[in-house]
């Protein structure tokens, strides 16, 4: 209800000047989303061209801008809370803050309420409260804007309720959900195709085993357990002193897994982790680093899913989203297992960082002795 009422001016011009100025405020919003990243990531200079580059070219991007979603403005405004909250520290301000852009990116779409987890987790109350406060404020602007609470309660009893139960099996799904009902039962997906000189085309995807009462099971277990092995490890890190960011990238790369709908233009969000692992430093070690190289390859075939389907269609290559995202679950996880020390990378060079009393109590020492007597 929130975003159609401040989409309703649009429908007073033509239709073509309405896709300009959405464009535009997509492309605002994709802005915002790269200074969020770089400030949250602390990657600066000619390094955050190499960013801009990166997000222009991650398919999730264009997938957005084309189709006229909404996914771009809901990643800047979680890039840019998340940003707050692990920048902010313990200071109040951000934290208030960071927790409303995030209860505004929920009132757009329900899904970023579960990225308060950390932070019930971490007892950042002020967070909490900000983003409560923001999500009820955002509903309440929402019923002022259409004119009613008619509306708001359909959102709420009718339509929201029906948006997991689509097709979850459509290629576009590349949550454990889709990927299973794919792999184990035989699907038929329907889209547009250029190449074949039809407006749509009807692609048989073929399964990799036949096992169609097999399919939702697996999805459930596959996705209950990214949960609960998630959940576990927010936990068992609580009292660690990245446990906020690192619970926001854990997170927001399960949900990516076990939502019973995600469709492959959400996957702005894997900025999200992408800025923690750059933080953290985590990028320097070896396993990490070729974790992110699979995941970027994934999504870089990934994006042929169409042409793939279709002169393939075989169910294995409408997954390679899924399998992108499993890597990065795993990546995040080992990162997690130890903290890394060594030297500042060079995205961060030229900011100050703390040293632990031992590493300056060495450096002091390894100075006198090279100093010379007299």
């Amino acid at each position: 209800p929130l975003l159609a009422g401040l989409l309703v001016p649009l429908t007073h011009v033509s239709e073509t000047a309405a896709a300009s100025i959405w464009a535009s405020i997509n492309l605002g919003a994709l802005a915002l989303l790269v200074a969020a990243f770089c400030a949250a990531a602390r990657i600066r200079g000619r390094f955050v061209v190499a960013v801009v580059v990166g997000v222009l070219l991650l398919p999730a991007t264009y997938e957005s801008l084309l189709l006229g979603q909404v996914n771009i403005v809901i990643a800047s405004l979680v890039m840019a809370g998340i940003g707050l909250l692990v920048r902010g520290g313990a200071g109040v301000r951000p934290q208030i803050l960071g927790g409303c852009l995030l209860g505004v990116a929920a009132a757009i779409k329900v899904y970023p309420l579960v990225f308060v987890v950390p932070l019930l987790i971490q007892r950042k109350g002020w967070a909490v409260l900000g983003c409560a406060a923001a999500f009820v404020a955002a509903g309440v602007a929402g019923v002022l804007l259409t004119g009613g609470v008619e509306e708001t309660w359909v959102y709420w009893t009718e339509v929201l309720p029906r948006v997991g139960s689509g097709d979850p099996a459509r290629i576009e799904n590349q949550s454990l959900t889709g990927a299973c009902l794919r792999l184990f039962s035989e699907t038929r997906n329907t889209f547009a195709f250029s190449l074949t000189g039809a407006e749509s085309v009807e692609v048989v995807v073929r399964p990799l085993v036949d096992a169609p009462t097999l399919a939702p099971v697996l999805a459930r277990v596959l996705s209950a357990a990214v949960l609960v092995v998630t959940l576990a490890a927010l936990v068992r890190r609580r009292r660690t002193p990245d446990a906020v960011p690192w619970g926001f990238a854990i997170l927001v790369v399960a949900f990516l897994l076990a939502g019973t709908i995600v469709w492959h233009y959400y996957y702005q969000l894997v900025l999200v982790p992408l800025s923690v692992l750059v933080r953290t430093g985590a990028v320097r070690r070896r396993p990490v680093r070729f974790g992110l190289y699979a995941v970027a390859l994934c999504l870089s075939f990934h994006r042929f899913w169409v042409p793939l389907t279709f002169y393939i269609g075989s169910a294995a290559v409408t997954v390679l989203g899924t399998i992108a995202m499993l890597v990065l679950w795993g990546t995040v996880l080992v990162a997690g297992e130890r903290p890394v020390v060594g030297a500042t990378p060079a995205w961060t060079r030229g900011r100050r960082t703390p040293t632990r009393a031992s590493d300056r109590g060495r450096s002091a020492t390894r100075r006198r002795g090279r100093a010379r007597p007299g």
